[in-house]
């Protein structure tokens, strides 16, 4: 459950802040210190690194869905746009967006998605940015 677009910012802050971002159990952690409780701290861990890419890469040809897997296995196929949490990091993001000075703080955030690691091995091996296409990520649950 979305507690506030606050809660959001504390956890980009906690991204931003954190000394190594990509350890998923000390970001979870630092998160609930701060007031988040466990499962909005998974989904920020995942969906705000995905809006950071999004918008620091307009240019690229994103999937609209994603895939939602189980420890089971079992998926379901589902839309950012219908994820009220991902459209509500989305707007805090941009707004994030219009504040920052520093370039180096969204790079931080966005290197945590697999799509911004896709496109910039992609580009790094000679790929153009107009010829990327994206499969739906797997988001594992």
């Amino acid at each position: 459950m979305i507690k506030s677009r606050l809660e959001i910012q504390k956890g980009i802050n906690v991204l931003l802040n954190i000394e190594d971002p990509s350890n998923f159990d000390k970001v979870i952690k630092t998160m609930e210190y701060y007031g988040i409780d466990e499962d909005n701290a998974r989904e920020y861990f995942i969906f705000i690194p995905i809006a950071f890419c999004r918008l620091m890469l307009p240019n690229i040809k994103f999937p609209e869905f994603y895939l939602e897997q189980d420890f089971l296995g079992n998926r379901i196929r589902k839309k950012f746009k219908n994820n009220p949490l991902y459209l509500e990091i989305e707007s805090v993001t941009n707004a994030f967006f219009e504040t920052i000075s520093n370039s180096d703080d969204i790079l931080k955030i966005a290197s945590l998605s697999s799509e911004f690691n896709v496109v910039n091995k992609l580009l790094l091996n000679g790929g153009n940015m107009e010829d990327i296409q994206l499969t739906e990520m797997i988001i594992i649950k």
